[in-house]
């Protein structure tokens, strides 16, 4: 399954919170792989793609604990 989230920020440290974002997601069962993206002739429009297993590893993700 694939998911794109778009995000338009002009926040200077997006980029490294969604790399950390994909991170944690790489901590979950059923993620198999993430990459951002920035669009070229816009340098707010941010998209970051996430590939998963199943719908359910990627509904289960966001609540996924960590102790």
């Amino acid at each position: 399954m694939i998911v794109v989230s778009r995000f338009q920020t002009a926040e200077t440290g997006f980029p490294e919170r969604a790399r950390a974002a994909l991170d944690a997601f790489a901590a979950c069962a059923g993620f198999e792989r993430g990459r951002l993206g920035r669009a070229a002739d816009d340098p707010t429009l941010w998209t970051v793609v996430t590939e998963w297993k199943s719908v359910g590893a990627f509904r289960r993700a966001p609540s996924r604990r960590t102790t």
